[in-house]
């Protein structure tokens, strides 16, 4: 009986002490900065649009504005057994040259750039600056966030 006791004392325990610590925490998976990114997104941008973005699991433009992107989570897509490297490396090869011909393939209409797109391989922003790319936002407000319509 004292050791059944014990064991429900460090189960209660456990317990209280989990609660004291998530009570004085604040976990965040997005910033306001990425609440009000998707908001934008939501109000400024066609429903239906692809866009070219990171595979990042908290991407905003997928997760809260609700719109279709390229390529999504690599690890999820291999885990359910599709075939992605095709589209994983146009992806990247648009990011290191802003070449039309991906967007095209694709049928997307808007780039976004921000801090998971800056870790994608050689991926250079200032190639977007170029006459094929409208820049129609821009933010610091969750790193250095810029999106663009295409116009290829």
């Amino acid at each position: 009986k004292g050791g059944a006791a014990l064991v429900l004392l460090a189960c209660i325990a456990s317990g209280v002490l989990t609660l004291m610590w998530w009570v004085n925490d604040d976990p965040q998976l997005y910033s306001k900065g990425e609440l009000q990114i998707a908001e934008w997104i939501k109000l400024h941008t066609d429903p239906e649009a692809v866009w070219l973005t990171s595979d990042a699991h908290h991407h905003p433009v997928y997760t809260l504005a609700g719109r279709r992107i390229v390529l999504g989570l690599r690890w999820w897509l291999w885990s359910h057994g599709v075939d992605f490297k095709e589209v994983e490396q146009d992806v990247n090869r648009f990011f290191m040259t802003a070449d039309c011909s991906v967007s095209s393939k694709y049928g997307a209409t808007y780039v976004y750039l921000g801090p998971d797109e800056d870790h994608i391989e050689k991926a250079k922003r200032e190639l977007f600056k170029a006459p094929n790319y409208q820049k129609i936002y821009e933010t610091n407000s969750a790193g250095n966030v810029e999106i663009y319509k295409i116009r290829c």
